[in-house]
């Protein structure tokens, strides 16, 4: 499968296990790769995808639809020239000529853009991106929304972020018996402490790290972790700071 630049969003499948996080998923990227990486060159299908709690694709449409992803410098956007709200920038986008619209008609017009979606214009205004709110130009649509989001979006002293890892193995045995095996991992971050993404990608650097200084590790250059001398202690030792993988297999009818 390959998706043109622009549709990635378009191609969102709900997700049915872990049911109480309410997820949906997308393509990330060339998975095709993983096959000869994990030996399973003979497999029918290797696909690796992003999970995303579900109604992230739609708000991504809708940046997409208004030109917030826009890669290519904007005018309005240079640093150095005039304040512009984000009302204004889009009625810049929108070809509206007076930014001094009322905000109902303005928001007739962004609603059309969006297809007539109410869950799309509702994000879309409660991300405050139909203010008279200064926005901090960054030159590119893109870069803009980034950094805005970026401070809009973090986390308050209270709140926590989450990682959820799954990989799903589907086997079909010399007698035709067909298993299912899956390994799931669910990772909190601490509010006021480590994050979940921290962990998850710090911990086993640091790890590593520690198996090359201590000799355990005794190949050279750029290793992939993919042989068991190096992923079995390490998962070993995540265990200890609370980075539990669980693994289950299930016959599949």
């Amino acid at each position: 499968m390959k998706i043109p630049e622009g549709e990635l969003m378009e191609h969102i499948v709900p997700i049915d296990y872990f049911p109480g996080f309410n997820l949906e998923g997308f393509p990330n990227r060339d998975s095709l790769q993983y096959a000869a990486l994990y030996g399973i060159t003979e497999a029918h299908t290797v696909f690796r995808g992003t999970l995303r709690y579900k109604g992230c694709g739609s708000v991504f449409q809708a940046f997409l639809k208004l030109g917030l992803l826009d890669r290519s410098p904007h005018p309005c956007l240079h640093p150095q020239g005039p304040e512009i709200s984000w009302k204004h920038f889009l009625c810049n986008i929108l070809g509206q000529i007076d930014p001094n619209i009322f905000l109902d008609m303005f928001k007739s017009l962004i609603f059309d853009k969006l297809g007539r979606d109410e869950i799309r214009l509702r994000a879309i205004e409660d991300l405050g991106l139909l203010s008279e709110d200064a926005i901090e130009k960054r030159m590119t649509p893109i870069d803009t929304i980034t950094n805005y989001l970026h401070k809009r979006l973090s986390y308050d002293s209270a709140e926590r972020d989450i990682v959820i890892l799954r990989h799903e193995v589907e086997i079909q045995w010399p007698d035709l018996k067909k298993e299912c095996r899956s390994i799931s991992l669910v990772c909190y971050g601490e509010p006021n402490g480590y994050s979940a993404m921290a962990k998850t990608v710090g911990y086993p650097t640091g790890i590593a790290a520690k198996m090359i200084v201590d000799g355990e590790i005794q190949q050279k250059g750029m290793i992939v972790p993919l042989t068991p001398d190096i992923y079995s202690p390490l998962l070993n030792r995540l265990k200890r700071e609370g980075i539990i993988a669980v693994e289950r297999s299930k016959t599949v009818e």
